[in-house]
């Protein structure tokens, strides 16, 4: 390949480090706020154990008793991912506009691994959840006691459909609570930005007596962080989701410990570019990640539905 083949081969470092700072800035929203570590092998597999209970004993030299564990396994998968953009000419000047890091194309390509981790990520919370040994048996989300209802207002109101209020998110905490889930500063809510925008107006207007706990973003109506839970927005979470039957017009909006949903890596985003030959050297720009996600911890996870009718 002639000298064109160099003047690429040096763009190629410049790309990458553009692309960091791109990737850094459209982070994935969710990857922190889960249980992520590198995978390997065909799958990452861990056990699931049930809390044990104490047996008390009096007796001097008596004998030990033992109880067997009641555990299960939480199986992760890894799905491939790919953004990639195929341009037919360049030349030095054009290879130095696309290798900023405010380049459509490095921009568009971060935007969209982070998409794709989100997405395992939102899909992982209530999706059937491979179980056991080999990963083959299926485990439906409970929607019966790891659910608040769209239609709930608060204790003592009359059922009628609304959007995200003070008092979904007391019950999301109280669910939480009742299943023992640790509150250590690791509970998270996801929320999309109708959602936040009811929220925020409820409780300013109809619960000012809880105003010192809330948490927003200075000269806005973004919580960040209210009633133990770190509030996370972005528009990857479900609406009219089939799998929970959340039903027509209803956002699924989710309250969660960290250590309920794993998230594994086995290759992080990675970026490169190449001249082909036989698209008449046309430049190849190409951004892969391989990943997965799942529930490990069923009363760790909490599916709030709220009313999101026009």
């Amino acid at each position: 390949m002639p000298a064109i083949s160099a003047t690429l081969n040096a763009f190629i470092p410049v790309f990458e480090a553009s692309f960091d700072i791109a990737y850094q800035q459209l982070a994935a929203t969710l990857r922190e706020a889960v249980d992520t570590k590198p995978g390997q092998g065909d799958r990452m597999r861990g056990q699931i154990l049930d809390s044990l209970e104490a047996t008390e004993y009096s007796e001097r030299g008596g004998e030990t008793v033992y109880t067997d564990l009641d555990a299960d396994f939480w199986n992760v998968f890894p799905v491939a991912a790919e953004a990639a953009n195929l341009i037919d000419e360049y030349d030095d000047e054009y290879l130095a506009t696309i290798t900023r890091p405010d380049s459509e194309i490095v921009q568009s390509h971060a935007a969209a691994i982070a998409r794709q981790i989100d997405n395992k990520i939102v899909r992982a919370f209530t999706a059937p959840a491979l179980r056991g040994k080999n990963g083959t048996t299926s485990s439906n989300f409970d929607t019966t006691n790891q659910r608040v209802p769209v239609d709930y207002n608060s204790p003592t109101a009359s059922d009628a459909n609304t959007g995200l209020n003070f008092y979904k998110i007391v019950r999301a905490g109280r669910i939480l609570d009742d299943n023992e889930v640790p509150d250590d500063g690791q509970r998270f809510f996801g929320l999309r930005a109708q959602q936040m925008e009811e929220l925020a107006n409820d409780i300013i207007e109809n619960h000012a007596d809880n105003l010192s706990s809330l948490k927003m973003m200075p000269g806005t109506k973004v919580i960040t962080e209210f009633y133990g839970f770190r509030f996370i927005q972005n528009q990857r979470w479900l609406v009219n989701d089939p799998v929970t039957g959340a039903g027509t017009d209803v956002a699924s909006c989710i309250a969660w410990h960290r250590n309920a949903v794993k998230c594994r890596v086995w290759k992080d985003r990675a970026t490169m570019m190449d001249i082909l030959p036989e698209r008449r050297h046309a430049l190849a720009i190409r951004t892969v990640v391989n990943c997965g996600a799942t529930r490990a911890r069923d009363g760790g996870v909490v599916e709030v539905l709220c009313d999101q009718s026009p």
